[in-house]
């Protein structure tokens, strides 16, 4: 499985790379040089041939030109001069040879002479001096190559049509010769290589916060061991904290992982957020980096973004490889989608529809059109469409409902899901996608007591611990099955609590 970093690039205003790391499998980095042997053809031999090669595209647009020439000199009778660089001329024999003669003296030194044989004067008879000879017959017209000696100097015209005609021969050449290599040239197997990945890359976006970054390198271990994909991990974080990300994926077993680290600069969010003391986490900055995937994608078409409190157990390509409908900016997990969570849901009184998540008793609200027995959906985790969010601003439309949400108290974490979930419901009521429901098992957080079945977590492709319990905190259901993706923090700074154990 193919390893490696890949460079940074440059970041909006509010946004930073902090670099990558390499992998570890022995392929080094991008930039070396190859130690592929050239290939076959392009040695003394190639070289030869491509020359050759490269002749014949000049010779041949030149000679199929000048053909077209002749032809359109063949339906007149009268004398047509022509630059120099085709010296070609067309004369009666009606006139008399002395004047014929004396005209082809004094005129410019011609390649080809034409002359009309269907006059009285026998072509064979004609004595147009030792200058000029019979090249070949043609039906109608006798074609006569000159010989003389005289040279004319070519004005200014003449020679810029000369370097455009040769411009034109020197394009034709380039474009067959690149076709010819490509055709005959063995690709490198680093650079098909390469090729391929750039093709197959997957962008993983994840957030690792200051007091809770054990639990995305939990997630980001089980991506990457339970796949053979080409990931690239979008590790977002602030400031403070970036250079505790570098630490903890370079001195572990995920330094084999290819990464960028992503600063967030919470201040994009200012007068977007209205404080609520109910659940002061949600307030976090790292809630809202989903909001802004395209300020950090740049070169990726499709993204996954996933919260930092979940394990992934099957392989994320399959989750990649969820179809969009044409329109929709992203996919999401419906809250009502999978029975089996149901009795979960009625047990903890948890909310699954909009009701839930939105004050129904403001006008905004209720101008909406939305029933408040809505299945709702939850943002934890995403697949999304970088084309299309850009193109519909849902960015855009997220703020405008995050600062009115300030101005009108439209909803509040006090509600089911906090201030992150519901402007997401908003904006994208009626225009999302659908994920495989077992891609998204929730609520394993929202209660210390409620569990599902071992058998059911079996099946289940990713898991989501989201709610008040963390696994890594006590107490916790099914803590085993997140703890066996858990890394250990290389500076001691990230401890589990598991109780009085």
């Amino acid at each position: 499985m193919h390893r490696a970093s890949v460079a940074a690039a440059a970041p909006p205003p509010h946004l930073a790379w902090r670099g990558g790391a390499h992998g570890r499998d022995g392929r080094g980095d991008r930039g070396e040089e190859s130690l592929v042997p050239p290939p076959e053809g392009h040695g003394r031999d190639g070289t030869l041939w491509a020359m050759n090669w490269g002749l014949l595209n000049i010779l041949i647009p030149f000679w199929m030109v000048k053909s077209a020439v002749s032809a359109f000199l063949d339906s007149f009778t009268t004398k047509i001069k022509l630059p120099w660089i085709f010296k070609v001329q067309k004369v009666d024999l009606q006139d008399p040879l002395w004047h014929l003669r004396a005209m082809l003296e004094t005129s410019e030194p011609l390649d080809l002479l034409y002359i009309n044989c269907s006059s009285k004067v026998s072509c064979e008879k004609a004595d147009l001096g030792d200058s000029y000879k019979v090249k070949k017959n043609s039906r109608k017209f006798k074609k006569i190559e000159g010989i003389s000696d005289r040279r004319s100097q070519p004005n200014f015209n003449q020679i810029l049509l000369f370097l455009l005609v040769v411009t034109i021969c020197a394009i034709l050449y380039k474009k067959a010769y690149k076709v010819s290599t490509l055709k005959n040239e063995p690709v490198a197997a680093d650079d098909a290589e390469d090729s391929e990945e750039m093709e197959e890359e997957i962008p993983v976006v994840v957030c690792a916060a200051a007091g809770r970054m054990g639990a995305a390198m939990a997630a980001i271990n089980s991506i990457y061991s339970n796949t053979d994909a080409n990931v690239l991990f979008y590790v977002v974080g602030l400031r403070n904290t970036l250079s505790h990300i570098r630490k903890w994926i370079e001195h572990s077993k995920l330094r084999e992982i290819k990464f960028k680290i992503v600063e967030f600069n919470p201040m994009v969010l200012k007068g977007k957020i209205r404080p609520d003391t109910a659940r002061p986490e949600l307030l976090q900055p790292l809630n809202f980096v989903r909001f802004y995937l395209p300020l950090l994608i740049h070169k990726h078409e499709k993204v996954i973004y996933l919260d930092d409190d979940v394990i992934v157990q099957g392989d994320i390509q399959e989750l990649y490889d969820t179809k969009l409908m044409l329109g929709h900016a992203a996919a999401f997990s419906d809250d009502c989608d999978l029975p089996s969570t149901h009795e979960m849901v009625r047990s903890a009184g948890m909310q699954n529809t909009y009701m839930g998540f939105l004050d129904y008793r403001k006008k905004a609200i209720k101008d909406l059109g939305i029933s408040p027995g809505t299945c709702s959906f939850n943002p934890g985790v995403i697949v999304a469409n970088m084309t299309e969010w850009k193109h519909q601003r849902i960015t855009k439309q997220l703020e405008k409902w995050m600062q009115r949400n300030v101005a009108e108290n439209l909803y509040s974490s006090s509600l089911g899901g906090g201030v992150a979930t519901s402007p997401m419901l908003i904006v994208f009521y009626g225009k999302h996608s659908h994920i495989n429901p077992l891609w998204h098992i929730r609520h394993l957080g929202w209660s210390a007591d409620a569990r599902y079945s071992e058998h059911f977590l079996q099946e289940a492709k990713l898991l989501h611990w989201n709610g008040r319990h963390k696994p890594w905190d006590f107490p916790s259901v099914h803590p085993d099955l997140w703890e066996s993706w858990f890394i250990p923090d290389p500076s001691g700074k990230f401890k589990l609590n598991r109780g009085g154990s």
